[in-house]
This record gives structure tokens, sequence and C-alpha cells, in this order.
């Protein structure tokens, strides 16, 4: 925890300076047109909302359901699963760090064609890392899961492949979450975020019971499933634009090849 803190603190305070001498380098730009806390609150309030609405559905609400009805040693079997799903979800995440500004500056400049291409290609190349991933737990997920943190936890091996399945079509869903965050959507994605929800709660507690991680895994794949798909739908019917894998070689070299 104490690492975890101090790691925290350095890397803010860092980001704080480089960030202070890239504010000061624009001098005056857009003074005479700032843009007002109400405009600020107003694009910002959705994003909190998507974040915390995320932070529970995929972070929290799962382990809370199996710890408040299994065993503790289910809710650690499932938790240490949980933990390398990360390893699938890598790619994208890396992904959406570098997207936003391109996302912003192309679709502002009407070049939504190209932005296009470069979504998919991005997802591309996020997507097929994340599948070979999906694959070795598939194949090699119990000794992993024994290496990584002992005997007792080889048992979780079906709970990583079900949450990493549902984790890697979130990954070929693509950014659909930062076209829809960074084009003026985000309350269309925060409507999304609060539908879907109160569905995975409500399939949690309808399996908990019977099916313990099992069943907690599966609802939670099923709910990422349907989330990104109606957000790819979202995105395509508010900006016009698909955000998804693509698997055609020329599309991917035209979408690195354009920017």
């Amino acid at each position: 925890m104490l690492a975890s803190i101090g790691s925290g603190a350095a890397s803010s305070l860092l980001t704080a300076l480089f960030l202070h001498k890239r504010v000061t380098s624009l001098g005056a730009q857009g003074a005479d047109d700032p843009i007002s806390t109400k405009d600020t609150l107003r694009d910002a309030f959705p994003i909190l909302a998507i974040s915390l609405t995320s932070f529970v559905l995929l972070s929290a609400a799962d382990l809370w359901i199996l710890g408040v009805f299994r065993s503790q040693e289910e809710v650690a079997v499932y938790g240490a699963a949980a933990r390398l799903v990360t390893l699938i979800a890598m790619p994208l995440q890396i992904t959406n760090l570098v997207l936003p500004p391109i996302i912003a500056e192309m679709y502002t400049q009407g070049r939504t064609g190209t932005l296009e291409r470069t979504l998919r290609s991005f997802s591309t190349l996020s997507g097929l890392p994340s599948l070979l991933v999906l694959i070795m737990f598939m194949l090699l997920g119990g000794p992993i899961l024994r290496v990584v943190y002992g005997s007792g936890y080889q048992s979780a091996a079906i709970v990583l492949v079900v949450v990493s399945a549902g984790k890697l079509a979130a990954v070929w869903a693509g950014s659909c979450g930062a076209v829809l965050q960074f084009t003026g959507h985000q309350g269309s994605m925060l409507r999304v975020s609060l539908l879907t929800s109160p569905l995975f709660i409500f399939g949690a507690l309808l399996v908990v019971r019977a099916y313990g991680p099992v069943g907690i895994a599966s609802v939670t794949a099923a709910i990422a499933v349907l989330q990104n798909a109606t957000m790819v739908l979202v995105a395509k019917r508010k900006t016009g634009m698909w955000t998804h894998v693509s698997l055609s070689p020329s599309r991917l070299r035209r979408g690195l090849s354009k920017r």
C-alpha cells in the first residue's frame, strides 16, 4: 500500500510539472473566448458518472456480491483471476491514451473517413495481442495461476477464461467509448452504462448462489459483450464511424499510413 501511494504521488508530481511547462508555453491563446465553468461541468459530469459506473460494474460489484453470498476462498480465487484479465485489456488501454487528441482533432475537421480507418487500425493492433493472451489463458490458465499465485488458485482457470473472453469483446469493439466522449456524445455513453449496470446486478444476484464464481464470471462477460456492442452501434449512429476490429490487411495499412 505504501509503495502504491508513493508511486502515485511521484507520478502526479511529475505530471503536474510537465503540464505546467506545457500550459505556460501556450501564452494567452483562447483568452478572448474562454470556456465557461458551466460548459466545463456540463461536459465533465457525464464522464465522472461513467467512471464511477465503470468502477462499480467492472472493478467492485462482482467481488462485493460474491463476498456476500460465497466463501472468502471463492472471493480470493475469483479476484486473482480477475487481476490477470488486465493483460487482455492492456493493449486497448494504451491505445486509449493515444487516441483522444486524434479523435477530437480529426472529428472537428470533418475527416471522419480517415478517422474511422485510423480507429479500426488501432483496434486491430490492440485486438490481435489480446486474442493471443486469451488463447494462452485457454491453454495454460491453470499453470499460469499456479505460478503467479500458488497451487490453491489454479481452480480459477475457467473463471479466467470466461472473464477474459468478455474483456476480449470489449477490446475488439475498439475505442467506441473514447469516440463518444471526445466527439461530444458522452451523454449517450452514460445512458448505455446506466442501462447495462442494473442488468449486471440483477444477473449476478440471480446466479451467485447456485453457480458461484463461474456464474458471476459468465454474467460479467455477457454484460461486457452487450455494453460494448451497444456502444459500437451508438457510436456509428452518432458519428457515422465504426470502431471495431478490421481483419482486412489493406484497411490496416491505409489506416496506419493516413493520419
